[in-house]
């Protein structure tokens, strides 16, 4: 069922596309992978509207270096709740993945991203937690679980 809803949303329409903001961010790894660090640069655009919510989408290329190192490239859409300057998003996506190792068994990956956004003049501050899985589909399936952290400031 998560591939299912997954798919559907990202194959829905954007609408009002702005431009696209350069994005990069650093992390760590947690849980099981611990020993792994995560660094991805992408860019992450206002996507309009879906069930009256508004969305975003992004493209990511990053690595994670360590006992698991792999390269990846992905898309993903997702919902921001809050105001303008204090955000919940939640984001959800697909990747591939160049070295699945022993922890992922395909190159085909789904990517969920739960982020914490702050605005503060003219700094944007955010922390989230990001999880690759296959969703079931070849086992093993352990995933890989990220805390990242971004601060971008607006010149």
């Amino acid at each position: 069922m998560k591939n299912y809803l997954t798919i559907i949303f990202l194959l829905f329409p954007a609408s009002g596309m702005a431009e696209w903001e350069p994005v990069a961010e650093v992390g760590l790894g947690v849980f099981y992978n611990r020993n792994d660090n995560l660094v991805m640069v992408g860019g992450r655009e206002d996507a309009g509207e879906f069930l009256g919510q508004p969305t975003y989408q992004q493209v990511d290329l990053g690595h994670w270096q360590g006992p698991n190192s792999a390269t990846f490239i992905g898309y993903a859409k997702g919902f921001r709740f809050g105001s303008q300057s204090s955000q919940f998003r939640v984001s959800t996506g697909a990747s591939l993945i160049s070295d699945t190792g022993d922890r992922l068994s395909t190159g085909f990956q789904f990517y969920e991203q739960f982020m914490l956004y702050k605005e503060l003049g003219n700094v944007e501050l955010s922390i989230s937690y990001r999880h690759w899985s296959n969703a079931g589909i070849k086992l093993p399936n352990w995933g890989m679980d990220f805390a990242s952290a971004r601060i971008i400031i607006n010149w």
